[in-house]
């Protein structure tokens, strides 16, 4: 059974009720359309040996916790082999296992381009080389965090993936586990 992976990490003035409404309802999801689901977290991260090169950069970088956790899931998903993940507040609409295994074929990287990126999927070697890179360029413009896809501009798109996904965003009138609730029940 293939496997979708996501992060969690706890923050301060964060909404932890619903942070786990939000996981169980991508747990749901990705089940449903045939996914082993695992939830990882800082100590996965932790346990890379590149993790406190990643660290060092970041703490120079001024990045807020929430912004690191971009950077620091992928830690995580160098220290268990690679594959696939998705942030926790991304219901699975209809992507199957099948589905994946022909981007995989396609190649060693694959990412959402042009916004920040809530879904992925990487090798280990692949995971490694964008820690590496993480740790050696440049992670703001200014004020603002860089896109992965603007760091990693040979990863191949998942854009004709994404209508089998729901991603929520922050910001909207209902919260995230609402809006997910309401794309996995139309």
């Amino acid at each position: 059974m293939k496997t979708i992976f996501s992060y969690y990490q706890s923050f301060p003035n964060s909404d932890q009720k619903e942070d786990f409404a939000c996981a169980n309802l991508w747990k749901g999801s990705w089940e449903k359309h045939g996914w082993n689901t695992v939830m990882l977290n800082k100590s996965h991260a932790s346990s890379n040996r590149l993790y406190p090169k990643l660290m060092q950069k970041l703490i120079r970088s001024h990045l807020h916790d929430k912004e690191c956790a971009k950077y620091i899931r992928w830690c995580a998903l160098y220290a268990i082999g690679g594959g696939w993940m998705c942030d926790f507040d991304v219901a699975n609409l209809g992507f199957s296992p099948q589905d994946a295994d022909k981007i995989e074929q396609q190649g060693s990287l694959s990412i959402v381009k042009d916004e920040n990126c809530y879904l992925f999927y990487a090798t280990k070697d692949q995971a490694e080389e964008v820690v590496k890179t993480f740790s050696e360029k440049e992670l703001k413009n200014g004020l603002v965090h860089k896109l992965e896809s603007e760091m990693l501009p040979n990863a191949g798109d998942l854009k004709d993936i994404l209508s089998d996904v729901f991603h929520a965003e922050l910001g909207k009138e209902l919260t995230r586990s609402k809006q997910i609730e309401q794309a996995l029940n139309p």
